[in-house]
């Protein structure tokens, strides 16, 4: 049977909805999950090592920040590499570098640890605001092109 005339109403609200729901989820996730991190406590740390790798990936090159860190919490000893959860990376060595040389080895930083889970700790909470901002918009767009045949008639109707 072929298909004639126009979209049902409820699959433009279907497909309207659909990438909404999927971008605005794991941007909300991530603003709660980074708002959760800032109330951890913080602690100080003692940088151990601190440094740029490099990785290759289909003719891509891409630099990440390597820093670790110990730190003692509720009578543990314990190591961490997360700078932020965010699984930020670089085009270029120099500003990876330049992250890096935040955080030279010997010298003391605070970061925030999991009272949870004390294996936990991150020296850069938060989320990319560039990525969050990404998926809201993109759902946004999304939206208003799936719900464009209820809205273009009533704007031509003004006119």
């Amino acid at each position: 049977m072929a298909f004639k005339g126009t979209l049902p109403i409820w699959a433009w609200v279907a497909l309207g909805s659909f990438v909404p729901a999927i971008t605005w989820g794991p941007a909300y996730a991530m603003l709660a999950q980074s708002k959760r991190q800032k109330k951890w406590p913080r602690i100080p740390v003692r940088i151990l090592e601190s440094g740029v790798f490099e990785s290759k990936y289909k003719g891509w090159t891409k630099y990440n920040v390597l820093v670790r860190y110990s730190y003692s919490y509720g009578g543990l000893t314990l190591e961490s590499r997360t700078v932020y959860d965010d699984g930020r990376i670089y085009d270029s060595q120099s500003d990876a570098q330049a992250h890096a040389n935040r955080y030279p080895v010997g010298s003391q930083a605070l970061a925030w640890v999991n009272p949870r889970d004390p294996a936990k700790a991150i020296l850069e909470p938060g989320q990319s605001t560039f990525l969050m901002v990404a998926l809201f918009i993109t759902g946004l767009l999304w939206a208003a092109f799936f719900t464009c045949p209820f809205w273009l008639p009533l704007v031509r109707k003004t006119r």
